[in-house]
């Protein structure tokens, strides 16, 4: 199955979540277009996810679907509820206003699904809510109350977020890599929070993750969070796992496989949405939601690298080099090659922001260069245009840099090429045409030429790095004379030469 009829199908379903058995058929005819593979696709989907596919009877599912229809006209608590607004595992979330007289206030209720009321499920719930209340960080949605149902059912009262998943916010304000980095960056702050305080998320995913009108992005659902201290509810592992409390397109290898989770399990997250919101695309390809496919796709199957999964040329390009490395290290299979920390993720996509070297990739001294002169690139403009000017006399120094203003292009060109890019051809190449064009005024040193023509050498691209070589010999000779330069260019210019 190609990605686009991946794509077609998953749209599908995603509507089809909201649509009642009743409807069910008369929706898949117009959706699928006589399309009967794409329909039994489509309805494998919703099967495992009404739980049909776990064993669920088909009493409970009526149960679900009555309760949802008929909640609108629920009250729970002083709170009126208005529109379901989401999904999860274990609960259904709702759109509710306050209805008491006391004050008006939107919120978002949180109550378990009619047949998951377990003891196991109830265990949970209660704990998301203590967790919740535990929580205070501007990025993360607040808990602002909570009680039990007339039924004895618990539920969560948390601020509204008026927003939209984070890949989709990223996708309608058509924001730039740089733009998309500056927002992730405050979600690795609030999850760098939340485990700071012994809390890890286990299911972010762009659908936990809403950004609203103010460009504020909100974590959400606590719901599967581990506490990282003693916690009999995580002795239940196995059963997590054959409940299908993850959501796999984002899931860490081993969390899918069931072994220990800790923080870095986030961090494979983190990295999966990051990696959908700047290529379009997930990371993984799950050509099958059923155990086996799963664990093949997340844990075994190497994933692509972003400027080569992303559509857009042009965003390809800029992904290109420390951002598929960072977006790499962040989806490393094994947990132990992962960043340690969100806040490290986070520290390494604020030194891509400022052109400062990352950890992600293996540091060297013209890595670090290149750095340097992207961050102050006119400082180092003008200090190679008066390096150049200085190198052909004191006298000249002045009437040079005002030349130098005027072939500013050409300068950050040489600046570049002699400081980041000594040992790429291109760059060098460029370097000499500077050289080249300034001849005639003097700017020009033997010095300058005979370290083009090295750059040249390693390069490959022998016979410009002689002609590069001959020029430098011709102008240490105009100057009067330099033996032991002369004798180590000509040395070099012979070798090039093969005699």
């Amino acid at each position: 199955m190609n990605a686009d009829r991946w794509r077609q199908i998953e749209e599908i379903f995603h509507r089809a979540v909201e649509v009642s058995p009743a409807e069910l058929d008369g929706f898949l005819e117009r959706e699928c277009g006589g399309d009967a593979e794409l329909g039994r696709e489509v309805r494998s989907l919703l099967a495992e996810d009404r739980g049909e596919a776990a064993g669920i009877g088909q009493a409970v599912k009526q149960a679900v679907v009555a309760l949802e229809q008929q909640a609108p006209a629920r009250r729970v608590g002083p709170y009126q509820l208005l529109e379901r607004i989401g999904r999860g595992g274990m609960g259904t979330v709702y759109r509710a206003q306050r209805v008491d007289q006391e004050y008006q206030s939107t919120v978002a209720i949180k109550l378990v699904q009619p047949g998951m009321d377990t003891d196991f499920i109830l265990s949970r719930f209660r704990r998301e809510r203590q967790t919740l209340a535990r929580l205070n960080h501007p990025n993360i949605a607040r808990l602002l109350d909570g009680g039990t149902t007339a039924e004895g059912t618990p539920y969560i009262v948390l601020e509204f977020i008026d927003g939209v998943w984070i890949t989709e916010y990223c996708r309608q304000h058509h924001l730039s890599v740089r733009e998309c980095l500056r927002l992730f960056v405050t979600v690795c702050g609030a999850v760098d929070y939340a485990h700071r305080l012994f809390v890890i998320h286990r299911d972010i995913k762009p659908g936990n993750i809403l950004v609203d009108g103010a460009g504020r992005p909100k974590l959400l659902d606590f719901g599967i969070c581990k506490l990282l201290y003693a916690d009999p509810l995580e002795a239940e592992s196995s059963l997590t796992r054959e409940l299908g409390l993850m959501t796999p397109d984002y899931a860490s290898p081993e969390q899918v496989q069931g072994e220990t989770i800790g923080p870095v399990s986030d961090i494979y997250s983190l990295g999966a949405v990051l990696y959908e919101v700047l290529t379009g695309v997930r990371p993984h390809r799950v050509e099958k939601y059923t155990p086996l496919a799963v664990e093949a796709a997340i844990c075994h199957r190497d994933v692509p690298r972003a400027s080569a999964a992303a559509k857009d040329r042009v965003r390809a390009r800029e992904l290109q080099g420390d951002l598929d490395n960072i977006l790499a290290r962040a989806l490393e299979k094994s947990p132990e090659r992962r960043y340690e920390s969100a806040a490290v993720l986070a520290d390494d996509l604020t030194r891509y922001l400022q052109h400062r070297p990352v950890r992600a990739r293996a540091d060297s001294h013209w890595y670090r260069a290149g750095k340097f002169v992207r961050r102050h690139r006119s400082w180092v403009a003008g200090s190679v245009a008066v390096t150049v000017a200085a190198a052909a006399g004191v006298g000249t120094a002045w009437t040079q840099w005002n030349a130098a203003r005027d072939r500013e292009a050409e300068v950050r060109g040489l600046s570049e090429a002699l400081l980041s890019g000594v040992y790429d051809g291109p760059a060098a190449r460029a370097a000499l045409r500077y050289l080249d064009g300034t001849a005639a005024r003097g700017a020009s040193t033997a010095e300058a030429y005979a370290r083009v023509a090295e750059a040249l050498a390693k390069a490959g691209d022998r016979a410009a790095a002689a002609g590069a070589y001959r020029k430098a010999l011709e102008r240490v000779r105009a100057a009067g004379g330099n033996e032991r330069l002369e004798r180590e260019w000509l040395v070099r210019l012979r070798a090039l030469e093969g005699q």
